[in-house]
């Protein structure tokens, strides 16, 4: 099933050129320093201004450059460079020329001296140095002679012609990959705002890029709610650059180009934790392997996201990531230019912006079209709380995206229903390019979703959800089908109390090839029981010649009790038990453990494992795939109903869980509670049919994938939304 939409490729905004000869321009203004100044001993910035003046204690007067370091192929410093701007800022704050000397003397050294032998993507630490020149030529304008002025810019075309996307900047993809992150969005628009006098080149070429091709699909992605689709590790990272573009374009009081749609997405890297404080494995992250969550990362982000948005809640989430706003890091590896340094903070720190908790927030957050993801848990308390993450997975975008449509995954006091593998960054056959990145981990086998297989014995024929090539433009995005992967039907949550209800459905059949007709449907019941805190019911329809074949993935190895997988945590006192209702006669397939971890047609793709598979690691256990045992293709129902408990007793979990059919619908009973799923299709108007179901008259029902309308159920009339298409009744 193909999917459409109609939406303009081009942005509305347009260049809008740097104020002439006005210095200073990035980041702030002459009219603001007053301002700045006053704010450097507020408790708030008492840190930030204790480590600038740390900064310049260590390194100002002294002849400066970057020097060999010890087990290391390399010269660069990102401390250094970070003195150099600590210096300039001091020129624009004070006026003595000296800080504008040493600071220009010093980065000409570090020009010289510069070695970034051994590290990979060193068109970061590049980008760094043309930041930092701009800043310098920049903030010490009035100091500097017209040959200095000219020796930055010739520093900075040096640098700027090292980088991936050229010079001029065409090329790479403004989508994903490398040139969407500072090479262009930082580095060549900085250069640009400081040396726009003298220089209108670099200004000129890197803004038509910029509002021509990288502000129409941030603005279509931003009505998600969230940034991009590039997941945990690369989300937060990628995403921030978007904020400095506009945090320096805005700052020399131009129109924002992004239209104020990056404060739609302020508070998404604050649901992307989990309760114990981990993130949710969302494309490659490394988190899975080392479990060593990323606080710098998120942390710098939600600081730049409130700059731009003046959410308190998002700058709380920012102070608490980063140390109280006492924590400061520097790029020293090369690798990680994602960085808030002290001079950065004080200059854009609004400290009339009081941090909210926001653990006041409800603990859910849903991404409407073109994503359709659900990020929710009980209570933001970690202690027996359970939380899960669904997906849909509308549009597309490939890189460090993965082929996860119609996912989930379910955690209480640590994984239950988890991802499969892990991610080794880097070239060649260990990393990104490793068959077990490519193969595994991207793959839709590596997520708790669905296959529709022809043929087991064969990768192409396992059933996996199509591999995407990361595209050439937006405009592939929106006019190859293939980029458009589902469609969601239904979304609703209402969680108050530790109790309620996520519902999440969609149709995900272009998420595979040739698949006919694919619709998952996702509900997930939070009790409030503590015993028993979770039902998660998942409602498969398909229709297609090929097998349909459910995915369930653990860290430990699961164990199968007749028509029941029972899951444990890794303390083994919080558990998973699915319970299949349909196919009527289950085939369970285990394929997992010591050499089979991750695979695929008889192939384990292991390449790296002996890295990632420790008692710490989430890299997981393996699977479990659930098919009819009659090999029945066509119209099939696959059901699944989950129930988290909490005390690890087997014997709690004794109760059945009973299957009814009706004409119309699938049920599922347990616990006093009726679930049923609409099988039909919405050409049913809700004026011809009314449910009666006397039999479950004492239960509670819901009834889920419902046409828009007033339904009656056991004589009462309930109003469903063609949004949301669920019923709660009493």
């Amino acid at each position: 099933m193909l999917f459409f939409v109609a939406q303009s490729v081009f942005s509305e905004s347009s260049p809008e050129n740097p104020p002439s000869r006005v210095h200073p321009r990035l980041l702030f203004t002459k009219d603001e320093l007053p301002q700045i100044k006053k704010n450097l001993t507020h408790s708030e910035n008492a840190a930030a201004y204790a480590e600038s003046e740390k900064l310049l204690s260590e390194y100002f007067g002294k002849d400066i450059s970057f020097t060999p370091i010890k087990k290391r192929t390399f010269t660069w410093s990102g401390k250094i460079i970070a003195s150099v701007e600590a210096s300039a800022f001091k020129y624009a704050i004070t006026g003595q020329k000296k800080y504008a000397d040493w600071a220009f003397k010093t980065f000409v050294n570090c020009c010289s001296t510069i070695d970034l032998t051994g590290i990979y993507d060193d068109y970061r630490p590049y980008g760094q140095m043309i930041f930092t020149a701009a800043e310098i030529y920049d903030w010490c304008y009035d100091a500097l002679s017209k040959s200095e002025k000219t020796k930055l810019y010739e520093a900075s075309l040096t640098f700027i012609k090292k980088l991936q996307i050229g010079y001029p900047p065409v090329k790479g993809k403004a989508v994903t990959g490398h040139s969407a992150e500072g090479q262009l969005l930082r580095a060549y628009l900085a250069a640009g705002i400081s040396m726009y006098d003298e220089h209108k080149d670099l200004w000129n070429m890197s803004s038509s890029r910029f509002y021509e091709e990288f502000i129409p699909p941030r603005k279509f992605f931003y009505d998600s709610l969230s940034p991009n689709f590039q997941g945990t590790g690369y989300g937060p990272y990628r995403s921030m650059f978007d904020l400095w573009s506009a945090i320096m374009i805005c700052a020399m009081k131009n129109k924002d180009p992004y239209d104020g749609k990056l404060s739609l997405w302020s508070k998404y890297f604050i649901y992307i934790v989990r309760p114990d404080g981990m993130s949710w494995h969302i494309g490659d992250d490394h988190a899975i392997e080392k479990m060593n969550f990323n606080f710098a990362r998120y942390g710098a982000n939600a600081f730049l996201q409130s700059v731009i948005s003046k959410d308190p809640y998002i700058k709380f989430f920012a102070k608490e990531k980063l140390g109280n706003f006492k924590s400061f890091k520097y790029n020293d590896n090369g690798e990680n230019d994602d960085v808030i340094t002290p001079v950065q903070f004080l200059i854009l720190n609004d400290v009339n912006l009081l941090p909210k908790d926001y653990r006041e927030l409800a603990p859910s957050y849903y991404c409407p079209y073109p994503l359709g993801e659900y990020l929710a848990a009980s209570s933001w308390e970690e202690k027996d709380n359970p939380a899960i993450h669904l997906k849909i997975g509308e549009y597309a975008q490939a890189n460090h995206e993965h082929q996860d449509a119609g996912s989930f995954e379910i955690f209480c006091n640590g994984l239950l229903a988890s991802t499969g593998g892990f991610y080794l960054s880097g070239g060649g056959g260990n990393g990104y390019r490793s068959g077990h990145t490519q193969k595994y981990y991207h793959s839709s086998v590596s997520k708790n979703t669905l296959l529709l297989q022809s043929d087991p014995a064969s990768y192409e024929s396992y059933g996996l959800q199509l591999a995407l090539p990361e595209a050439k433009s937006f405009g592939q995005i929106l006019s190859d089908a293939k980029y458009h992967r589902g469609k969601v039907t239904a979304h609703f949550d209402s969680l108050h109390d530790k109790k309620g209800l996520v519902f999440l459905a969609g149709d995900i059949s272009n998420a595979y090839e040739a698949a006919g007709f694919v619709h998952r449907s996702m509900l997930a019941l939070f009790t409030g029981d503590k015993k028993n805190p979770l039902l998660f019911f998942v409602y498969d329809q398909i229709d297609s010649g090929k097998k349909g074949i459910f995915l369930l993935h653990s860290l430990k190895e699961p164990e199968i009790l007749e028509r029941r997988v029972l899951i444990k945590n890794k303390n083994d006192d919080i558990g998973l038990a699915n319970t299949v209702l349909f196919p009527e006669n289950p085939k369970f397939t285990k394929i997992g453990g010591k050499g089979h971890e991750w695979e695929v047609a008889g192939i384990n793709y292991s390449q790296g494992s002996e890295k990632a598979v420790n008692a710490k690691s989430e890299s997981g256990w393996g699977r479990i795939e659930i098919s009819d045992s009659s090999q029945k293709t066509g119209r099939q129902i696959l059901f699944n109903v989950m129930e988290v408990f909490t005390d690890g007793k087997k014997e709690d979990l004794s109760r059945e869980v009973l299957s009814v059919k009706t004409d119309k619908f699938d049920f599922a009973v347990i616990k006093g509670l009726a679930v049923g799923f609409y099988r039909g299709g919405d050409e049913l108007k809700s004026s011809d049919f009314t449910v009666s179901l006397p039999e479950f008259a004492e239960k509670r029902i819901i009834l889920c994938n419902l046409p828009a309308g007033k339904w009656t159920v056991n004589s009462k009339t309930y109003t469903v939304t063609d949004e949301n298409k669920i019923l709660i009744g009493e």
